[in-house]
């Protein structure tokens, strides 16, 4: 008995889905300081639209959980890379 190969659609996503492995994971091996690509995604939003920013707009605007955004801001300040201050 053959298979059916899968739909074109399913085999063209499965290639992206590769690639952007692939891609995140050379990316993480060339940042400095050993930053995650969730970490220098985090850093970058902070630098485009300021400092200041609370946990909720963070994970709202970069589509992650309140407590993921938590885990990479805390990673960075680990790092010295951000300062953590209570939100207002």
């Amino acid at each position: 008995m053959t298979e059916t190969p899968p739909p074109l659609v399913f085999q063209t996503l499965n290639e992206i889905g590769i690639i952007a492995q692939l891609a995140g994971r050379r990316f993480e091996q060339v940042m400095p300081l050993g930053l995650s690509l969730a970490q220098f995604t985090a850093l970058n939003h902070l630098v485009r639209m300021g400092d200041g920013r609370s946990l909720v707009r963070m994970a709202s605007a970069l589509q992650v959980t309140k407590a993921s955004m938590g885990e990479v801001v805390r990673k960075l300040a680990e790092k010295a890379l951000v300062t953590i201050t209570p939100d207002p």
